[in-house]
């Protein structure tokens, strides 16, 4: 490589990481705290994490728009419980009317500020074990990638489901599964080679952005038995990229063995507490989602019990679908709960405090350093950037902004403090003099999901001259640099 192209890719680099190349104000500093939002006061709607509802009784032929609406406006619901029957396509390909259907309903989610945890399975209703070859869901998979993958920015979450009855990796009548409900007993060669190929090809379906979970974690243990760890989290490898969705949590008692989840059915000879343990571990860095289901039993709906389930496996998402209240619902309500389970599920960004210098002249640069933290039980899992803006208090208006290097996902949950989290912006040379008022925004990583729906509201309430704008999904600071 030639000296040019040397530099000219070292310049492509240090400019991708978000450097300035502005001279840095050396200003005097200003700052300001932020105030802090009760978890337990007021549901606080955000994408990608909570409380899931309906979107329909099956997202292609009973799609139900009005549902999707009502749950979004009076129970600030952004993420809907999406699943899809593809039995009529058991041997044969999937009709291009359905795709096209799935496409459409797709986009309608996405115009009404909606998300989807997606579930896809050849008997999800009747239980019976009926699926498709392993090789008929292959070929289902490579037709279905390209809609999966182009939207991906309203799929957070998919239910690794078409295995099994229920698409719930068991009973399977075409040899996808053994034990439990399965007339294959394990172990068994051809069955672990199945999932091998289904779980890859589901994989490959869906974008790497999008956490795909598996309902047993003697499954995940059997593929990998060291879970994930910090320095593997979303780097794209198959281990990194599928975790546990759980469709009985909270269902058999003070062991909390959620209906035989965390049993070893594979004969891997593992107890049902490492697995637990496991489960635990993998929940760190790869989403831990599902469904609080009424048919699960027996139930253990107290307070205490849920918000130590949540904390302990890092609860990302979970539906909560009623038509009234189910048990879970009913308890959480009564107990006083509900609201902050609803709110700590996934990520809550706190802001705590920022620090920039209070004036800079033109053609200089202003490094703004957040101190935020994450108070939800699990991660962000896509990668959200911190947005710095600074717009002119006067016409016309005027803005600049500055992103920062490291994205959301860095930020450890339930934390215990701060992280620091920096965004440089740049003032042009030909910048208008005047004050400019600084805000913080965390937008989609999604081109196509870049309205307020999708932004991120903070955990912060409203103090002074720091206002959450709705409209334009930032928080005002407070703070304001001067440009002279």
């Amino acid at each position: 490589m030639s000296i040019l192209n040397r530099l000219a890719l070292a310049l492509t680099l240090f400019l991708s990481l978000g450097t300035s190349w502005a001279a840095e104000s050396t200003g005097t500093p200003t700052s300001a705290a932020f105030s802090p939002m009760s978890m337990t006061s007021a549901i606080l709607p955000n994408p990608d994490r909570g409380a899931a509802d309906w979107a329909g009784s099956d997202f292609v032929t009973q799609f139900d728009i009005n549902s999707v609406k009502s749950a979004y406006s009076s129970k600030g619901r952004r993420l809907f419980y999406c699943w899809a029957d593809l039995a009529a396509f058991r041997n044969s390909a999937i009709s291009s009317a359905w795709l096209s259907t799935f496409q459409a309903n797709l986009n309608t989610m996405r115009a009404n500020g909606a998300k989807c945890m997606m579930l896809l399975g050849y008997d999800i209703t009747s239980g019976s074990g009926n699926d498709a070859t392993a090789a008929q869901i292959v070929a289902h998979t490579v037709q279905l990638r390209p809609y999966l993958r182009a939207n991906a920015d309203v799929i957070p979450y998919a239910k690794a489901g078409f295995v099994g009855a229920y698409a719930q990796w068991f009973g399977s009548k075409n040899g996808n599964t053994c034990g439990y409900a399965s007339p294959v007993a394990c172990p068994n060669a051809s069955v672990a080679a199945n999932k091998v190929l289904i779980r890859d090809a589901i994989l490959a379906a869906y974008h790497p952005y999008t956490q795909v979970g598996v309902p047993y974690p003697d499954d995940l243990y059997s593929w990998n038995k060291t879970p994930v760890s910090a320095q593997q989290a979303f780097n794209g490898s198959t281990q990194a990229r599928i975790g546990m969705e759980n469709d009985c949590p909270l269902s058999t008692g003070g062991g909390n063995t959620d209906s035989g989840s965390f049993l070893d059915k594979l004969g891997l000879g593992v107890s049902q507490s490492q697995l637990m343990a496991y489960a635990q571990q993998v929940s760190e860095w790869i989403a831990y989602f599902g469904e609080f289901s009424d048919s699960c039993s027996p139930q253990v709906t107290d307070c205490p019990s849920a918000l130590s389930y949540l904390a302990t496996y890092h609860g990302a998402a979970f539906k909560l679908i009623t038509s009234d209240m189910g048990n879970y619902e009913r308890a959480w309500t009564a107990g006083g709960c509900f609201t902050r389970i609803q709110n700590q599920l996934g990520y809550w960004m706190q802001l705590d405090s920022v620090t920039h210098a209070g004036t800079a002249s033109p053609g200089q640069s202003v490094t703004v350093k957040a101190l935020m933290r994450n108070l939800g039980w699990a991660r962000m899992f896509s990668p959200r950037r911190l947005v710095a803006t600074a717009c002119l208090s006067t016409a016309p208006t005027t803005c600049y902004t500055g992103t920062s290097s490291s994205d959301m996902r860095s930020l450890p949950p339930q934390a215990t403090g701060s992280s620091g989290v920096d965004a440089t912006i740049d003032i042009p040379a030909s910048a208008p003099k005047g004050t400019y008022v600084l805000s913080l925004s965390l937008p989609d990583v999604w081109s196509t999901t870049q309205a307020r729906p999708f932004m991120v509201r903070f955990g912060n309430s409203n103090n002074g001259a720091q206002v959450w704008n709705d409209t334009a999904g930032s928080m005002a600071t407070g703070t304001s640099i001067v440009v002279n």
